[in-house]
């Protein structure tokens, strides 16, 4: 069970990531790692230099730097050893006992009083080694959409270093900025968090020149209680951000009254996106085509107005291409290029990723949900055309807590609205959704209440036929892509 504290401190988010982790870099000299971390050398000697940062002793490499973080279920400093075997020649710690455990002769032991902060400060000073412009993304929807709606539009221009998945973290965000060369023109990132303090920190440590937020909405309300502590916790983007005379610039969600109240900090420039009259890069005359949305795209300052089509599946997501549109052209593209580059977009998997099997289209939008997103994946299947049914497979949104069984009831009766034909729905919360799919006049035939996901990919197995149209949509944990695993009707 991952306790309030654990996950405040981000630690349980860092499976997958861990695995990742051996990065090169050009040489850090040891007292630069000394001053960048304000560590003590506890054994060895402040001379020469490292070449790579590595927090898995299983990807050590000689003449790297072995940083040794505390986890919830392991801790960095039992392989210590390992690392030094591999040839690694300096290492961060904080347990009190490792030089003299593990000193030898040529290492240098710096300790601190956590790695994990001293992590973060070895890849602040790597990033300020770079001129290059940084986009940092936040928002309670659509963060990682578009963080890659900007990879993909920007690369046209720039040589793109974009953080992998979510590594929107304290662990992820200094392994990207880390993977940061010469050869790289931009950077772009997200940020995440569970409480407040955490953007800040992330935007300290990250340096952005451009600001995004995309919305703010019901996520996390766990650990922050109210949308008005949401709105603070990603507002502190811009807190760290503003500067006098360092020519920052926050794109700002202007349908989002909460968004668009962001922007009188002073030394940002502001620039804004969204559907409503006023602002800079809107969106109008939306429309569902095949295989995406077409829309007219008219920036405001450029004085140009261009149609433009985006390969991604939900109206919702023309918020996000709006930002990412408005990114760019701060960054300096001019409108052709924006429009003509969005047509190759293309979002990473379990994001409204179309699938067929078997007969059967799927909508693969498991990845993560709170309510915004999961009322957006709603609307989008109630949209979707097909000859056969449309069927909405359910599983919990998580960290809602006061609001969760609320906001399950609010999807089911969204659903049973919608007209959606049938709903499969996993887990307790997942049941409550059901309920109200159920009084809101779903055809009780239509209504499956499932254990886990094993028990509702039967449910489904036997329920779908070809030319029907699934949607998968849950909280990461609940593992809902795991129903396509072997999927046969």
């Amino acid at each position: 069970m991952i306790t309030r504290e654990e996950r405040r401190a981000g630690r349980p988010e860092w499976r997958g990531l861990i695995g990742r982790s051996e990065l090169r870099m050009e040489p850090m000299r040891i007292d630069e790692v000394l001053e960048a971390t304000g560590g003590a050398l506890a054994a060895g000697e402040a001379e020469g230099a490292v070449g790579a940062v590595c927090i898995d002793s299983r990807r050590a490499r000689p003449g790297g730097l072995f940083i040794a973080l505390k986890g919830v279920r392991f801790d960095g400093h039992d392989y210590i050893p390992e690392a030094l075997r591999k040839g690694c020649r300096a290492v961060v710690f904080s347990s009190p006992d490792v030089p003299a455990r593990t000193a030898a002769r040529g290492i240098a032991f710096i300790r601190v009083a956590d790695t994990l902060d001293a992590f973060a400060r070895i890849a602040q000073r790597h990033r300020s080694r770079f001129e290059l412009p940084l986009v940092a993304v936040t928002g309670s929807n659509g963060k990682t959409t578009t963080k890659e709606m900007i990879r993909a539009i920007a690369a046209s221009r720039f040589s793109v270093l974009a953080s992998e998945g979510t590594f929107n973290n304290f662990v992820g965000v200094p392994l990207t900025l880390l993977r940061i060369e010469a050869w790289h023109s931009l950077a772009v990132l997200e940020l995440g968090m569970n409480a407040r303090g955490e953007i800040r920190r992330l935007a300290e440590i990250a340096a952005p020149d451009v600001g995004v937020v995309t919305n703010v909405g019901p996520a996390h309300l766990e650990f922050l209680e109210t949308l008005e502590n949401v709105a603070a916790a990603k507002a502190e983007l811009l807190d760290a951000m503003a500067a006098p005379g360092r020519g920052r610039t926050a794109v700002l969600n202007l349908d989002d009254p909460r968004v668009a109240a962001m922007g009188g900090r002073a030394g940002l420039a502001v620039r804004t996106f969204g559907l409503r009259e006023g602002a800079d890069v809107r969106g109008e005359a939306v429309r569902a085509v095949e295989g995406g949305v077409s829309f007219r795209m008219r920036f405001m300052r450029a004085g140009r107005a261009l149609d433009a089509t985006l390969p991604v599946l939900g109206l919702h997501n023309v918020s996000n291409a709006l930002a990412a549109a408005a990114v760019c052209e701060v960054l300096g593209m001019e409108p052709e290029e924006i429009a003509a580059a969005m047509r190759g977009v293309r979002l990473p998997p379990m994001r409204m990723e179309p699938l067929s099997r078997g007969g059967v289209a799927f909508i693969n939008d498991a990845y993560n949900a709170n309510p915004a997103s999961m009322r957006a994946a709603v609307e989008t299947l109630a949209a979707t055309r097909t000859s056969g049914r449309r069927i909405l497979v359910v599983g919990e949104m998580l960290e809602l807590g006061a609001a969760s069984e609320e906001a399950h009831r609010g999807i089911g009766t969204l659903a049973a609205e919608r007209g959606i034909d049938a709903l499969i729905a996993v887990g307790p919360l997942g049941a409550s959704a059901a309920d109200a799919a159920a009084a809101a006049g779903m055809p009780a035939a239509s209504v499956a209440r499932c254990a886990g996901v094993g028990e509702a990919a039967e449910a489904l197995r036997a329920m779908a036929r070809e030319g029907d149209v699934v949607l998968l949509k849950a909280s990461r944990r609940v593992g809902l892509e795991k129903m396509l695993e072997g999927w046969r009707r």
